[in-house]
This record gives C-alpha cells, structure tokens and sequence, in this order.
C-alpha cells in the first residue's frame, strides 16, 4: 500500500484522503474533521486520561489538528512521507508530532504510551491481511490499560461485479478503483477475533464500521 498511497499524494492528496470531498483547501479540508472527532471522543469515553494520543494514517491532519486540542500530545504516522509533508507545510500545533513510517507496524512506540488510538480511512485500504493483523495487535500493545482504539473498516462482502473489476488492469479502471485506492473489507467476526483488545460497540454501516475496542484495565 505504501508505495501506492505515496503515488496519490504527490499527484492530488486531499482527493487520495476522501474522494467523496471535492474543490477544498486544505485549511477548509481539514475543518471537516472537527465533528467527527467529537463523536470519536464520545465513544472512546471514559479514558484512563487524555495526556496522548496516536492516529495511524493522518494524510495532511484533517482529525490530528482537533485531536491536538484534547491532548496534551498527539502522534501521527502516515506511510507517505509526502503527506507528513504537506501536513507540517500548512501547520501543526506544537503538541502534535508527526512521522512517516513502513505502513507496517507501531514500531516506533513504547508499551503502554497512548490514551487512545485511532484511524479512519485507512485500514480499508490495506491489502495484505497480516499487516491489518499486525496493526491491531500493535494497537493493543501501544493502549495504556483502560485506554481505547477507535479503528474505522469497510466490512461489506464484495460483489460478483467487484471482484471481476479487481481482474481488470488499473488504466481500464475508473480512478476511484485503482488498486491503490481499492478497499479490502474484513469481516466484522475476522476484527473481534483478531483483536487482543475486547470490543465495546461497534457504529456504522458495512461500508463505513468503527470498532470501539477497549484495553482491560490492569
């Protein structure tokens, strides 16, 4: 995914972000974050504090910047090193601090650092079904006791039609479903088993379904 998602941010970021978003700024982009930010914090709640928190995939830090109002820190990764970039370019609050990573792990983390994880958009478009397995268990790593993950899936079983699509080569194929764009659900069953965290409710519609998932308490 990585070398794809590098791809899209350098030839048109925030339409590579949500392509159902179009004719924004970057500042304007970004203000669409605040709601849901909100409801996140809603759900996560209650949380051990809100000294830290990390979000996987920031892009240009439509969600990062309101995190930062609620944190004392905030972390993001992102495996396109243009879009931590761009990110910085058009200005971060002192208390964020990003990194561009392989898309592969939480590596660069301690145990036991964060508050409250989360992610949107992102995961969905991860192919190999390790790596997914990997994240969630380096989420569970990465939680402070109590804390909470609030991880956004596509978890919709694909059509006959959209399987004979992923067949096609991408220049036959709309922009929208190319490959690096592509999502790859997972079954809700796949992520409440997989996850060494226990789920405390789950939001949404197939295509677009958070898991509110909780770190017991030491």
């Amino acid at each position: 995914m990585s070398d794809g998602w590098e791809a899209l941010a350098r030839e048109d970021p925030l339409w590579a972000i949500d392509p159902t978003l179009s004719g924004y700024d970057v500042e304007a982009f970004r203000a669409t974050g605040a709601a849901l930010v909100e409801q996140v914090l809603a759900w996560a709640a209650p949380l051990p504090a809100h000294d830290r928190a990390l979000e996987i995939g920031f892009g240009v830090g439509r969600n990062l910047v309101h995190l930062a109002e609620r944190f004392t820190r905030v972390d993001g990764v992102d495996a396109s090193p243009t879009m931590v970039a761009l990110a910085r370019e058009h200005g971060v609050p002192d208390n964020a601090h990003l990194r561009a990573t392989n898309g592969r792990d939480l590596a660069p983390f301690e145990d036991a650092a964060f508050d409250l994880v989360f992610s949107n958009l992102v995961l969905q478009h991860i192919e190999d079904e390790a790596v997914v397995a990997t994240y969630l268990r380096e989420t569970a790593r990465v939680l402070k006791p109590a804390g909470a993950a609030v991880l956004q899936f596509d978890t919709r079983r694909l059509s006959l039609g959209a399987q004979a699509l992923r067949r096609l080569p991408d220049p036959l194929l709309p922009a929208d479903r190319r490959s690096a764009m592509r999502r790859h659900p997972r079954t809700p069953e796949w992520i409440r088993t997989t996850a060494p965290l226990d789920v405390d409710a789950e939001h949404g519609s197939p295509e677009n379904r958070w898991f509110v998932l909780r770190k017991p308490a030491a």
